[in-house]
């Protein structure tokens, strides 16, 4: 795993997303209110671009059919049985700079 620069954290607008593409990874990056957050850039239920959706507390809320994530572990939320989450990735911000550690 290696630290990879994604934005600026400046790019990051509140309570939404902005979605990236590093090392060929297709990366939804969040700001909400006690952090940021990377998970991969997909909803589990159809594939929806999750950095369309919005954050609600610790939780993200898919763009299409309104699936919950919880934003620091990619766990599913919503109740229709037992579901796969989204993989989430660890992030860090140094000087301003939003960085995720990928493989």
């Amino acid at each position: 795993m290696a630290w990879r620069w994604v934005c600026h954290e400046a790019d990051l607008p509140d309570r939404s997303g902005l979605g990236v593409v590093v090392d060929g990874l297709h990366l939804a990056v969040f700001r909400g209110p006690s952090g940021v957050w990377a998970l991969d850039d997909a909803c589990a239920h159809t594939g929806a671009p999750l950095h369309r959706g919005t954050v609600e507390g610790s939780c993200l809320r898919c763009p299409w059919h309104g699936w919950r994530y919880h934003l620091a572990t990619g766990a599913h939320l919503t109740l229709f049985g037992s579901r796969p989450g989204v993989r989430t990735w660890p992030v860090r911000v140094v000087d301003g700079e939003v960085e995720v550690d990928l493989p």
